[in-house]
């Protein structure tokens, strides 16, 4: 192709009028943009496909296509270095953490020491396969009360890294979005926990398109530092998701061919950890009972059930979609948002909500 060998085998079919044709899926394999929709079998007559010419060797049994870099498919290029995720390893155990205060006063003048009062902040969890279960609580008293204990949260999770779910049971704290309020409920959570995959980048990086006349070497520099390079081949190339530490700077492409010869181009960018990568989502299931006076009663508990639901998706990788609803206790809400990426502005947030 374009007068360097593939070194691959392809099918090819001779025409009744001499002309020759080739598979659609063979076409596109090849890097050969090829119109319109068709089954993968369906023989498409070179010929017909714009910027393309051949020369056929029956002897030799071979093909030299010469195809114009407008009708050829960009070679896609994975620039984040995905690599095996390890399983995940799991226990069995006890941890107890602590914080402990304090306070007291000295008056000078009469020599006299009183004591204000002291709490000891309480963490303690019990895990194994089957999850953790963990309560937290206070133990104190201060000069207003006696000695108390006071129960914080008290709850039971697991999480499955292979489908990026966690579940809790107890105390839970509902999901929300950047116009909605969290609340907390004693009940039940499903939600999405992109925290499972330390790997896993949820936010569009930066894309870079060129075209490489021979085969040769290129180097991306973010802001001057290099963030990726390999050996490509001739052609349309498209490197995805490259790695990048700053939400918005300079990305500068060098393209090095076997002489020695450099071309360089550059290129602004800009990203953010608000938005999701295209067709990748978030969200967050909670039902159950309100809780009242957090952090001063222990158990105090709506009596009627309620339920929150919130949704993000990436609709492209500049715009993502926002969803929200919750019920319960005579409220009934919901309301729809968007993220839209835009170099002169960052990230701009709409919505939109209706309660009854």
């Amino acid at each position: 192709m374009n007068g360097f060998p593939l070194n691959v085998i392809g099918a090819f079919a001779l025409m009744a009028d001499g002309k020759v044709a080739s598979p659609r899926s063979e076409l596109q394999e090849l890097g050969v943009a090829v119109s319109g929709d068709g089954p993968p079998e369906e023989l498409i007559v070179l010929d017909t496909i714009a910027g393309l010419s051949y020369v056929y060797d029956e002897e030799m049994q071979t093909i030299a296509l010469e195809v114009a870099t407008t009708s050829r498919v960009a070679k896609d290029i994975d620039a984040s270095g995905k690599g095996d995720l390890p399983e995940p390893v799991s226990s069995n155990g006890l941890v107890l953490n602590y914080s402990a205060y304090a306070a007291a006063s000295y008056d000078i003048p009469d020599a006299l020491m009183d004591v204000n009062g002291g709490s000891l902040s309480l963490d303690a969890r019990a895990f194994s396969n089957w999850g953790t279960i963990q309560q937290t609580g206070v133990i104190g008293t201060t000069t207003f009360a006696d000695m108390t204990v006071l129960r914080l949260d008290t709850v039971w999770s697991y999480s499955d890294q292979k489908r990026l779910l966690s579940y809790r049971l107890g105390d839970v704290v509902s999901g929300g979005l950047g116009w909605t309020r969290p609340v907390r409920l004693g009940g039940g959570q499903v939600r999405r926990n992109f925290g499972l995959r330390p790997d896993l980048v949820t936010m569009p990086l930066p894309a870079i398109e060129g075209t490489a006349g021979v085969p040769s070497t290129v180097d991306v520099y973010i802001d001057g530092v290099k963030a990726y390079s390999n050996k490509i081949q001739e052609g349309p190339f498209k490197i995805d998701s490259i790695p990048v530490f700053t939400s918005s700077g300079t990305a500068k492409v060098v393209l090095t061919d076997p002489s020695g010869r450099e071309v360089e181009s550059e290129s602004e960018f800009f990203t953010s950890p608000d938005l999701l990568k295209r067709d990748l989502y978030d969200f967050s299931i909670e039902a159950g009972l309100a809780r009242r006076s957090y952090g001063t009663e222990n158990f105090d508990y709506a009596d009627e059930p309620a339920a929150v639901a919130s949704l993000r998706y990436g609709i492209t990788d500049i715009i993502t979609g926002e969803a929200h609803a919750e019920g319960g206790m005579g409220l009934y809400q919901g309301g729809l948002g968007i993220l839209l990426s835009a170099e002169q502005f960052g990230t701009v947030n709409a919505a939109v909500a209706a309660s009854t």
